[in-house]
Parts: C-alpha cells; structure tokens; sequence
C-alpha cells in the first residue's frame, strides 16, 4: 500500500490572496447637529501566504459621520462643549520581511462650539460654521 504524507493532502496550492471585504451603513441615522447622513464602516483586508507575493497583509478600514460630543471638560476657557461627525480611515501593510507600515487620518465634519463664552470662542465658532 503507498502512503502520501499528511502535508500534501491538506494544503492545497495556494493561487491568489484571500480578501475579505465588509461594508455596514446606517441608512437613516442622526448624526450630531441633527443632520440626517447615517453611519457607515467599511473593512477591506487581504492576506497572501504565497512565497513569492513581497506583501503578506494589507487592511484599510474607513469610517464615515460617527457623531460625537465632549460635554463641559473645556467650560472654563469659555467653550460649553464641541460637538460633530468624525470621519476617518486606518491602513496598515506588512511585508514578508515582517516590516510593516501603519497610518491613518480624522476628519471632523459639521463642527460646532457650544455655548461659545466670551469674544474669542465666538469668533472661532463662526469660523467654523463657514468652513
């Protein structure tokens, strides 16, 4: 009887990186400020075992209109709280090597000072609902 070693039946030849791609939206959300745009979150990744692939990974992950709020923490220069949509985006690749490079950004939409206390604040908050 001729045998095959465990490793050959198991591991199949490995032709292209897996990929995994994932979207979530939130079609009828209320952002701050009272604004209608809804939330949305998105992930793509892929992974590639072949040996001769320079990359072994690769993630973006991009998020858009998440609500926020900081409540009284800056009252006492004036500002009774700051609020908006934050929307941002986190990549990272490695490679074979096992270097590896990671980066990523916020972007603060729809900004507004609450409660502006004094001259200053209040110019700085009509700056903001120009932009």
């Amino acid at each position: 009887m001729k045998t095959t070693p465990a490793a050959a039946l198991i591991l199949p030849k490995i032709t292209k990186p897996a990929t995994l791609e994932l979207s979530l939206a939130e079609t009828n959300g209320s952002a701050a400020g009272g604004t209608a745009a809804g939330r949305s979150v998105s992930v793509n990744a892929s992974m590639d075992f072949r040996s001769s692939a320079p990359d072994l990974y690769a993630v973006n992950l991009t998020g858009a209109n998440f609500p926020f709020m900081l409540g009284t923490s800056f009252d006492h220069v004036g500002i009774g709280g700051f609020r908006g949509r934050i929307s941002f985006t986190v990549e990272s690749d490695g490679k074979r090597d096992f270097s590896f490079s990671a980066g990523g950004s916020v972007t603060v939409n729809d900004a507004a000072i609450l409660e502006p206390g004094n001259i200053v604040v209040r110019v700085v908050d009509e700056a903001l609902r120009e932009v």
